[in-house]
């Protein structure tokens, strides 16, 4: 009564109460972030490596860049298919801009989160970085940080990393680092 004005139970209600527990489970001592405060001193050259590719080169900062690892409000095709099987919020608005774009989730606690996208298509994160390495697939509402940028080789083109093994290693061990196994 306090929080809504009256007793009244409703699915509204249900789903408001739900989602403010949900954002306040906040998860603040992970690797990562003892790391923020000793400049990763903390970290393994590997984790350090991955770090590295996250916020350079492998351009994943684009979309989880904040420090709960998500755009915001943003809605991303991030290029699973082409054709869409799944229209994602394309299939609610029936807007075709829209179609195959999806909200993109926190990366904090991902190491317990298999399987992964939403349709848990990888079971593990070292599919989900080989998807990002070279699976992405073009479409015409390709999100633009996973395209190549103009004046670039292939400018337009979804961007294939081509990072090495021991590269794609190193971005898998950054990603565990975002795991509070206290939360």
């Amino acid at each position: 009564a306090r929080t809504f004005g009256s007793t009244a139970v409703t699915s509204d209600r249900i789903s408001r109460a739900l989602a403010q527990f949900v954002r306040s489970i906040v998860s603040v001592r992970s690797k990562y972030d003892t790391g923020l405060s000793n400049n990763f001193a903390n970290f393994t050259a590997q984790e350090n490596q991955g770090r590295q590719i996250f916020n350079g080169p492998g351009g994943c900062a684009a979309c989880h860049g904040t420090d709960n690892f998500v755009p915001g409000p943003a809605l991303n095709n991030n290029g699973l298919e082409f054709p869409y099987v799944d229209l994602g919020v394309g299939g609610i608005t029936g807007n075709a801009g829209d179609n195959g774009k999806f909200k993109v989730p926190s990366l904090r606690n991902l190491e317990l989160t298999a399987p992964y996208m939403h349709d848990g298509r990888f079971a593990t994160l070292e599919e989900v970085v080989e998807f990002y390495d070279h699976g992405v697939v073009d479409n015409p509402n390709l999100s633009p940080p996973l395209r190549n940028p103009p004046g670039t080789p292939n400018a337009g083109q979804p961007r294939r990393l081509n990072l090495i093994p021991d590269q794609k290693a190193a971005l898998v061990a950054f990603l565990k680092t975002l795991t509070d196994p206290n939360l």
